[in-house]
């Protein structure tokens, strides 16, 4: 049982640091922007950019409405498949939380190209804000860690 606890407590560190890597971007963004940074693609209104940035805001909408469907759907099939086997559910209940938040990271990651792409510093912002808020249901809690046991 110690050992679940300390595994869990180092999760929860991993966590953290992974949910504020969206956080890490926007300060990125602001000290380009301070520093001069416009933007990368001189016609960004144009194109092929014009087209990266539409397929990138689909990306992180899709991912925002998407996103628990697809978390539901890992987990049923990780999870119910390991508890016939009676095996070690922990080693995957890690890889599922990070990987769930890594997954939502793609939000501000496709919100930092963009502001790459057209140096829009709200864009970037707008997708932060709606990243971190996702991510908060897969903080882990020894709680939603029994309940993918049962």
């Amino acid at each position: 049982m110690e050992n679940v606890k300390k595994k869990f407590r180092n999760l929860q560190i991993f966590s953290f640091l992974s949910i504020l890597f969206p956080l890490v971007l926007l300060l990125v963004a602001k000290l380009m922007q301070e520093s001069g940074f416009t933007s990368l693609v001189e016609e960004y209104e144009r194109g092929a950019a014009r087209i990266i940035q539409y397929i990138l805001y689909f990306l992180g909408a899709s991912i925002m409405f998407g996103g628990d469907t697809v978390s539901d759907f890992v987990a049923k099939r990780i999870f119910k498949e390991r508890k016939t086997k009676n095996k070690e559910i922990f080693p995957l209940y890690f890889t599922y939380t990070l990987s769930m938040i890594w997954f939502t990271n793609l939000i501000g990651i496709s919100g930092f190209i963009g502001f790459l792409i057209c140096g829009n510093f709200s864009w970037l912002g707008l997708f932060v804000l709606i990243n971190i808020p996702l991510q908060i249901r897969y903080i882990p809690t020894y709680a939603r860690y029994k309940k993918l046991c049962e």
